[in-house]
């Protein structure tokens, strides 16, 4: 078996989570092995980069928090991520050479096992397409842990991986269509934010057009908000910039903003961390709201209620070195778009603790490491 097919397969397993019980996944147990794998043939990274300095100082913080808040198991979700930062890391070196082939069988692997869950749940995704959501049966099964947000970002980040453009197109209907039929606000941003890398990916844009572009997007999403108020409810653009609702207890759970605020509670008390898991469980007993989520919809805040401001601006410094080494590569390598993406949506959504975007956050940093060397 070629090697880029080995890490195909487990890239495929970290885009469509093959639950085993509950929310532990196959992902989780191959992650270790490849990393063993990758450690047999590479350096481990024992240097003090600004990555490790973020592990270390969110696990030491967790530790110390747990002897004044609490122990709670969830913690592995940081040790996991250590994990797959460091297989993304080993994968770019036996990947890179056969990047595309790497690309298009994560792809194909993908899709079959997404059109099998589909023909599986074939009465639930007719439901779907010509009734709307409300009539899914709660024992659906979504490709991902999340929900339908996350099972319609995952389509973006596969879309936005694809340098083939037959294999684009195909993987951006995929995404539009659904996250239209799921009403996907982060689906639906990320579709855009797909069309505009690969604008940019494949014309020489200058720094002022790079400017307007945003400044359209921006200009555009207000007037789209503006027209937003007068449609039905239920319509999918309505929710898309419906803000009442991020501060609703619905059946879907709080709203984004009703999290925020119930975090300031937490911050004005202690803003050197919680401890990883455990913010959530402390919210409900200050603020006396029993929240269904167990995290606060943004990956920032997260780690600033569970590690600290220590934590959170470390993070901040990581998202600011993706983002800096994206737009210098011109949205040109695949993986470092999706880092950069997971990085960027990570502020409405995720826990911070996901294998698949740290994964290509140590994918993304072997790149530039390589490109800053070579320069």
């Amino acid at each position: 078996m070629k090697i880029y097919i080995f890490y195909s397969i487990l890239l495929m397993f970290l885009f469509f989570k093959l639950r085993i019980y509950e929310n532990v996944h196959i992902g989780y147990f191959l992650v270790p092995v490849y990393v063993l794998l990758g450690f047999k043939v590479s350096k481990p990274l024992v240097k003090l980069n600004l990555f490790n300095i973020f592990f270390l100082t969110i696990i030491v913080t967790s530790i110390i928090a747990y002897f004044t808040y609490g122990f709670d198991k969830s913690i592995v979700g940081i040790f996991a991520i250590l994990a797959g930062f460091y297989v993304g890391y080993f994968s770019y070196k036996y990947t890179i050479s056969n990047l595309d082939k790497f690309i298009k069988y994560t792809t194909l692997l993908f899709f079959l096992l997404f059109y099998i869950r589909n023909i599986i749940y074939y009465k639930d995704v007719s439901n779907l397409i010509f009734k709307g959501r409300a009539y899914v049966s709660d024992s659906f099964y979504f490709i991902t842990n999340g929900g339908h947000n996350i099972e319609c970002t995952v389509l973006a980040f596969i879309t936005m991986l694809q340098k083939n453009k037959f294999l684009f197109w195909f993987s951006f209907f995929h995404v539009l269509f659904f996250s239209l039929v799921w009403g996907s606000r982060a689906g639906l941003l990320l579709t855009i934010f797909a069309l505009i890398y690969r604008y940019i990916a494949t014309h020489d844009i200058k720094f002022i057009t790079f400017v307007k572009i945003t400044f359209s997007f921006i200009i555009l999403s207000f007037i789209l908000f503006l027209l937003a108020q007068n449609l039905p409810e239920n319509n999918a653009l309505n929710r898309f910039f419906s803000i009442e609702k991020e501060f609703e207890y619905g059946e879907e759970g709080i709203g984004r903003i009703g999290f925020y605020l119930g975090s300031i509670y937490l911050l004005q008390d202690n803003i050197f961390g919680y401890g990883v898991a455990n913010a959530v469980r402390i919210m409900s007993e200050c603020t006396g709201i029993m929240y269904k989520e167990n995290n606060v919809h943004n990956i920032y805040l997260q780690y600033l209620l569970d590690g600290g401001i220590q934590s959170f601006i470390l993070s901040v410094l990581i998202f600011l070195y993706i983002s800096h080494y994206t737009y210098k590569d011109r949205f040109r390598f695949p993986p470092l778009r999706i880092a950069f993406s997971y990085l960027l949506i990570g502020i409405i959504q995720f826990t911070g603790y996901d294998l698949l975007g740290w994964f290509f956050i140590g994918y993304s940093y072997a790149y530039i490491k390589k490109i800053k060397f070579k320069r």
